[in-house]
């Protein structure tokens, strides 16, 4: 799994970017597809395959980004998302709050929060000079 970290202007620029992209290189394939019998028969082969890569990268199939640095389980599903799209959102949610995947995230921030705090005093952060 890939995480990105951004704050909310970026990361929907990006996702908009990804999501243009994806659906251009969709429609340029599907285009070559459709230029000879021989592409055509080589796509046919190919099928399960291309409805493989087809449904990874489908925002549907994914529901949506999860939103962090809030007391709950947030996931925010695409402005034009059908059923499908929603239901996925749905389910990444539920899993994500199964999995206490907020307290679990709390727990390591505030670790690492002491950690630092205990480092930055150990090596004269304290001292103004």
């Amino acid at each position: 799994m890939d995480v990105i970290t951004t704050d909310g202007f970026t990361g929907n620029v990006a996702l908009k970017t990804m999501e243009g992209a994806v659906r251009y290189a969709f429609a340029e394939l599907r285009q070559a597809i459709s230029e000879s019998r021989l592409a055509r028969l080589g796509a046919a082969m190919q099928r399960s395959r291309l409805r493989e890569l087809h449904r990874r990268l489908d925002a549907e199939a994914h529901g949506g980004a999860v939103l962090l640095g809030l007391n709950g389980t947030v996931v925010i599903a695409h402005g034009a998302s059908r059923a499908q799209g929603i239901s996925a959102a749905c389910r990444l949610a539920a899993d994500l709050s199964a999995a206490g995947v907020v307290n679990a995230i709390g727990e390591r921030m505030a670790a690492t929060s002491r950690s630092h705090r205990l480092w930055w005093s150990s090596h004269g952060g304290d001292r103004l000079e």
